[in-house]
């Protein structure tokens, strides 16, 4: 039998080895591998990989055999003050920190390659290939089970980062008592060997201001979307940059970002930011809030194609889209297109029910605001709505729709009452 040379460590729980205990052994020469195992009880095998590095003997694979029951040695650039195991260390390596163990990606029980081909570790590691790895980091706690065959592959990371600036435009963003301005460093990563992901938000938190995007440059003219980020050619650091805006915003840049925050519970006490058009043509209808107390900034966007409804009104029902506009409400610079608003009263009921708001606030704002669309109302038997008149149907609390100020109604923006026997009375707004 060829005889093999490897360092073998054994549990300090299996006393029956206490020739090698917590220090390890190495291999007699005398003695096969195979027997010392057999000899020693040891079932469990650890198999760490190097991919990039070396261990102190110059291989990047080293095999480890373990009692059942033993919790495995956590191979690192330094050894524990109470033990030796041979050669088992990691070489330093110039520019490179090393991060940790982590699971192989296995296939069919058997680790493999980046490129999806059989990895063997009695071979060693074919030139230009990397074993591949999983994102679970290796508990190295958890006790060894007999027939356990463990393959754990090193992690790195690099020296060279990830460096984040600021982009604030024409404000200084302070957190606490620091300042920070276009050009400052508000964070850095190194960049560990499978790349950096896209830590959004996260990047830097500080209250009273919304993180936006990741751009190439400090005039924010190109987005970033390099990701993951990887340690390039001549390993100098990357640089981004981060653009805030003042406050705490929901970023809208489609329906889906709107259904997701406007349209759930709490979505009228929050702030939008619109960062493009938004055409909600493919959306269902949403719920109509019951109220409004944020900001819409709609930074001359469209929000068009939108639908809502209410169902079932009945006496004590005053509705509409955005409910009542409450003190610090404000919507501005935005362009509503083609709104749809659906309205069913009860039978029996006497409803009120409005097209963009129910009442609005003395302080309440609206400007630079255009609006188009259909409110459309379906009675129940013996149903009416209340205060909804030619002169008064778009705007709740008004005397007339023509007394808002800061807003800009379309001509043709219409008002359909359909009653149960299946008469329309039609309300135009037509441009003075």
């Amino acid at each position: 039998m060829i005889k093999r040379y490897k360092a073998v460590l054994i549990s300090v729980l299996a006393l029956v080895a206490a020739v090698c205990l917590l220090a390890g052994c190495n291999l007699s020469i005398n003695k096969s591998l195979d027997d010392f195992v057999n000899e020693k009880n040891l079932k469990a095998t650890v198999t760490y990989v190097l991919n990039e590095g070396s261990f102190t003997d110059n291989s990047q694979v080293f095999e480890m055999y373990y009692s059942s029951g033993a919790k495995p040695y956590k191979i690192t650039q330094s050894r524990p003050a109470d033990a030796t195991i041979g050669n088992a260390l990691i070489e330093e390596r110039n520019g490179y920190t090393f991060e940790g163990w982590y699971e192989a990606e296995l296939v069919n029980g058997k680790p493999v390659y980046e490129d999806g081909t059989p990895f063997d570790p009695k071979a060693g590691i074919e030139n230009g290939k990397a074993v591949k790895s999983t994102d679970r980091e290796y508990d190295f706690t958890k006790p060894l089970e007999e027939g356990d065959n463990i393959y754990v592959v090193a992690r790195w990371t690099t020296d060279t980062k990830l460096i984040v600036k600021l982009i604030a435009d024409g404000f200084t963003l302070e957190k606490g008592e620091d300042k920070y301005v276009t050009g400052s460093v508000i964070n850095s990563y190194p960049i560990p060997a499978n790349g950096l992901s896209n830590m959004g938000k996260r990047v830097f938190v500080a209250q009273g201001y919304t993180f936006m995007n990741f751009y190439t440059d400090e005039s924010a003219s190109d987005l970033f979307t390099d990701w993951p980020v990887r340690v390039p050619e001549d390993e100098q650091d990357v640089v981004i940059y981060a653009k805030y805006i003042v406050g705490d915003w929901e970023l809208i840049s489609n329906a889906d970002d709107l259904k997701s925050t406007l349209f759930r519970s709490g979505g009228g006490l929050k702030n939008y930011y619109f960062l493009n058009d938004v055409d909600c043509s493919g959306l269902s209808a949403q719920s109509t809030l019951s109220l409004f107390s944020g900001t819409i900034e709609g930074n001359g966007h469209t929000l068009k194609n939108l639908t809502v409804s209410a169902s079932n009104l009945t006496n004590s029902s005053v509705a509409s889209l955005f409910g009542d506009l409450r003190s610090t409400a404000a919507i501005q610079n935005i362009n509503i297109e083609n709104l749809t608003v659906n309205f069913t009263v009860r039978s029996n009921n006497d409803a009120n029910a409005y097209f963009l708001f129910s009442s609005m606030d003395k302080d309440a704002k609206l400007e630079n605001v255009t609006l188009s669309g259909q409110m459309n109302i379906t009675l129940g038997d013996n149903a009416h709505v209340r205060n909804t008149k030619e002169t008064n149907w778009m705007f709740g609390g008004m005397d007339n729709d023509s007394l808002v100020d800061g807003i800009k109604v379309i001509g043709g923006t219409k008002c359909v009452i359909t009653s149960s026997t299946g008469e329309v009375t039609t309300y135009e707004y037509k441009e003075s």
